[in-house]
């Protein structure tokens, strides 16, 4: 957890420096990244440092900008960093000294991720269920989010743009390196939730802003559905082993699990196809061509920048479409006279 928290401090203030123009504003964010980082190689080791290292470097490959690596002090913030972590290294190094290196740095860090030497085997896909299972219930938003992610411009300069290349990277890196790791456990993926949660966030704010996310919000109510006749079956039910610990659990708390989880789950797919069904039978206003044609000559209307569109079903509508089934340019003279409106001929 310690490790998670100073990960996304030191990510955040690396977006902060990548969104700002001001040169010495941008300079002070890097000066907090690297303390950050000093701070997580206190927290977890090398980990600290591979992490917010490798998301940085995957964030400038994605947008194409390899040159902004040099542009983030590394001169300066090398040192930095590790003059943090000195102080509980140096001292810690200067009393034990080989003992400490093959200890911690050997076996803890080089010997855990190469080799079963602890015991903790699993396969390489291992961290993208517990991923998924870490999110609930916003497990729909986040796959949302990561397509949508993934159609935008990674070399776009706005804000939006960058902040989903990187939390892109930062799902992305944590995942693959600790799946590449000989030893797992659930909890060494944490540091990537973050990341997932800025995805999923992102397609829950195209959701309420009319934008899609409509079947995220369908699936997420299903999913919480799904969860709740999941408790039903092994905490009312000896079905399995899962079954015989989840009895265990006092009933009340399960109730208090269920109750919610039905609510909630049958309000997200009402809200799911009420918001679809609305948006599918909502009339659009009716678009005026630019030029119609006519005998002879050709008539176009334009319309200022302050006039409100025609209504669905007006006279003026109709009047209009009257004159391009037709093609005649009398018609559209003898449009109503309306403000806002003006002929062009040509």
């Amino acid at each position: 957890m310690l490790l998670t928290a100073t990960v996304t401090g030191c990510l955040a203030l690396f977006y902060a420096s990548e969104v700002t123009r001001d040169e010495g504003r941008r300079r002070a964010l890097l000066v907090g990244f690297y303390l950050l980082v000093g701070a997580s190689l206190l927290a977890k080791g090398l980990v600290g440092v591979v992490i917010p290292g490798g998301v940085a470097a995957v964030y400038f490959l994605l947008r194409r900008r390899l040159s902004g690596i040099f542009r983030m002090g590394l001169l300066w913030g090398v040192p930095l960093a590790l003059l943090i972590a000195a102080t509980w290294y140096a001292p810690v190094l200067a009393r034990h000294g080989r003992v400490f290196f093959d200890e911690f740095i050997v076996r803890q860090h080089f010997s855990r991720f190469v080799s079963n030497r602890y015991h903790h085997p699993q396969p390489f896909y291992f961290y993208l269920p517990v991923t998924l299972i870490l999110t609930l219930p916003w497990t729909a938003f986040l796959v949302g989010g990561i397509w949508g992610a993934g159609s935008v411009n990674p070399r776009a300069e706005d804000a939006a743009s960058k902040l989903r290349v990187l939390a892109l990277a930062w799902l992305v890196v944590p995942i693959v390196f600790f799946s590449a790791s000989g030893s797992k456990l659930p909890g060494y993926v944490l540091p990537a939730i973050p990341g997932a949660a800025v995805l999923a966030g992102d397609c829950l704010h195209r959701y309420l802003s009319g934008r899609g996310g409509l079947l995220a919000m369908r699936l997420t109510g299903v999913l919480a559905l799904l969860f709740a006749a999941a408790c039903v079956v092994f905490c009312f039910y000896n079905v399995g082993e899962v079954g015989a610990l989840a009895r265990e659990v006092p009933k009340p708390c399960a109730v208090a699990l269920i109750v919610p989880a039905c609510v909630l789950g049958l309000v997200a797919i009402l809200l799911g196809l009420c918001v679809g069904a609305k948006s599918y039978v909502s009339p659009q206003p009716a678009r005026i061509p630019t030029a119609w044609p006519g005998r002879g000559s050709r008539a176009a209307l334009s319309r200022r920048s302050a006039a409100p569109p025609f209504g669905v079903g007006s006279a003026r509508t109709r009047c209009v479409h009257g004159a391009i089934a037709r093609g005649c340019s009398h018609a559209i003279r003898d449009l109503p006279a309306r403000p806002g409106l003006r002929r062009v001929s040509r």
